[in-house]
């Protein structure tokens, strides 16, 4: 398979994410404070969606092993991160409502353009799944996941790198 590579770098690059993320929390935990759970939200968030990609980064690869090729494999593909990508973003939304408290970051720019881009982003994979199967749509999707992801981390670096005397 000609875009192995481009695959296989895709995933390491999510669990790069997820390593990193979980190094921020051990260091935000060993400050002493307690993570709010906003905090608590972000860092799972991270690293339920570094696992995915990292997951469906191979999914192609695996498929192609079994035996399953041209565009079934990216109908298969495209249809099961689609189907991951709605239902993680429509998940997160409601999450991130319990989560939130007054005080908390209101929900900017960057919360709707990942959690409305990923879900339409789904979509999208939905729809190629069903009419047209190619590659190209399956690496949008999951250079997307990977974006929400990194700029989640990068939130996350933000939020938990707070000083002991601002109020969490």
């Amino acid at each position: 398979m000609e875009n192995a590579d481009f695959l296989l770098t895709v995933a390491e690059i999510a669990i790069a994410i997820v390593a990193f993320a979980t190094i921020i929390l051990v260091f935000r935990q060993s400050t002493g404070r307690e993570l709010t759970p906003l905090q608590v939200l972000a860092t799972r968030s991270i690293v339920e969606l570094g696992l995915a990609i990292t997951i469906f980064a191979l999914l192609p690869i695996v498929l192609l092993n079994a035996g399953v090729t041209g565009a079934g494999l990216w109908r298969v593909s495209n249809g099961a991160l689609g189907t991951f990508l709605v239902s993680f973003w429509a998940a997160y939304a409601e999450r991130r409502r319990r989560a939130t408290k007054p005080g908390d970051p209101p929900r900017g720019f960057t919360f709707y353009t990942v959690v409305i881009g990923g879900f339409l982003a789904g979509v999208f994979l939905l729809f190629d799944a069903l009419l047209w199967a190619r590659f190209s749509a399956y690496s949008f999707g999951l250079f997307w996941s990977l974006v929400s992801a990194s700029l989640a981390f990068i939130w996350s670096l933000s939020v938990f790198a707070r000083s002991p005397t601002s109020a969490d």
